[in-house]
């Protein structure tokens, strides 16, 4: 199943990088607000699902399509495994916790691939990359500080503190990420507007 959804979400994120470049903005807004809408639609209605089923060469054909919407979701907007895939995958009979699983699983060669086009088209801001990952490395090294305090029974009680601290943490993190990037961008902005055409 993982095989057949990769697949599709490896040539999905090839497609989605590659629109993102010529669907307009706007466009990519209503895109996903009517796909954050219908998952949360869909997420109200239940499903009776058994399990794991059957693959036959309809269902593997039916996976590679979800993947490739899944990828060019996940090339255009940054969502997809668990919006798209974990709920079409549901539909589909599979167990939820098997969908999730499978989801995880589809997820790294996605990014990967997603990363690797982004990369390739100048989607990506290595400075704003490089600054999160001193900040994630060194929520990391707290979280694991405080874990093996708790695992040896050295303060116990901060367990109900770790979640609350990190969540604060990382939404700090991101508040100043973003001030960032549009100080970054409008500096930009104006160096392109000082530049007369040639």
């Amino acid at each position: 199943v993982a095989f057949f959804l990769t697949i599709g979400a490896i040539a999905g994120a090839i497609v989605g990088t590659t629109l993102l470049h010529v669907i307009p903005k706007n466009v990519l807004i209503i895109i996903f607000v009517i796909t954050v809408l219908a998952t949360a639609t869909r997420l109200t209605v239940s499903t009776d699902s058994t399990g794991r089923s059957d693959l036959t060469v309809a269902m593997a054909l039916l996976l590679i399509v979800v993947g490739l919407l899944t990828g060019t979701l996940a090339g255009l907007l940054g969502i997809g495994g668990g919006v798209i895939m974990v709920p079409a995958m549901s539909t589909l009979g599979m167990a939820t916790v098997v969908a999730k699983g499978t989801s995880v699983a589809v997820i790294v060669p996605t990014a990967i691939m997603g990363t690797i086009r982004n990369r390739k088209n100048a989607n990506v801001d290595l400075r704003a990359a490089q600054r999160r990952r001193r900040v994630l490395i060194f929520l990391l090294i707290v979280q694991l500080a405080v874990g093996t305090l708790a695992i040896f029974g050295i303060g116990a009680w901060w367990g109900a503190l770790i979640p609350a601290a990190l969540l604060a943490g990382f939404l700090v993190v991101a508040r100043f990420s973003v001030r960032a990037m549009r100080a970054d961008l409008a500096r930009r902005a104006a160096l392109i507007r000082e530049c007369p055409d040639e």
